[in-house]
């Protein structure tokens, strides 16, 4: 896959899964996150194109996740909470529901005793639902200390739901070192997760795994 911005010479080619954009015009560093926020939420745009390998055009406006908060993971990974029940729903056989459903006639019926103090006309679901039933148990993602690992469990996430063409990391090697940097590409790859990486400075030469456009201050292009 290849995406190109039409005021960026080059294309960002995604054969090897892992790209890193590297911006020192703030500038265009903050006009190619605009638009990739744009993307994020659905937005068409005229200067914004992407393309399958054998060069037809693939639109993925409301398909690419922008990742710039590394200190709220939870709400980044709402979006995987109804994806999520829906998948562990799965895994219930005709045992595991016939339980589910007999213990939820026991709370309804507990619950047809209380509401009779109520003297209001009142109607109660008869009808079991999994779903709903998971939902109200609340499940969510653990949430580590550690930014490495939290940043795999995003890979574990889209390789599980599919819901994105790409993940955008939003200036991460503020916060990854080389070494975690070269594990979190190793992971993306393993898991062939595409992954972009867009910083608002220069890191110097590529790291293992890892394919580079330099923009410089003067909007010169040095692809590495």
């Amino acid at each position: 896959m290849k995406i190109k911005f039409d005021y960026l010479e080059n294309v960002l080619d995604f054969s090897n899964n892992v790209f890193s954009l590297e911006i020192e015009n703030k500038n265009y560093f903050y006009r190619c996150v605009r638009d990739l926020n744009f993307i994020s939420n659905g937005d068409v745009l005229d200067n914004f194109y992407c393309f399958n390998s054998d060069n037809s055009e693939l639109v993925i406006a409301g398909k690419i996740m922008v990742v710039s908060d590394y200190f709220n993971f939870d709400e980044l990974f709402k979006c995987y909470s109804n994806p999520f029940i829906k998948y562990i729903s799965t895994f219930c056989n005709d045992e595991i529901n016939n339980k589910f459903t007999t213990d939820y006639k026991k709370i309804k019926k507990d619950f047809t005793q209380l509401i009779k103090e109520v003297d209001l006309p009142i109607l109660i679901n008869d009808e079991f639902n999994l779903e709903l039933f998971i939902k109200l148990l609340k499940p969510r993602f653990l949430i580590d200390n550690n930014l490495l690992n939290n940043l795999f469990l995003c890979i574990d996430l889209e390789k599980i739901f599919k819901l994105n063409k790409i993940l955008v990391f939003v200036n991460l090697k503020q916060y990854l070192n080389q070494d975690e940097l070269i594990e979190f590409y190793k992971y993306a790859l393993y898991n062939q997760v595409k992954i972009l990486l867009i910083d608002s400075q220069s890191y110097g030469p590529t790291l293992e795994y890892e394919h580079k456009l330099i923009i410089d201050k003067n909007l010169d292009e040095i692809m590495l």
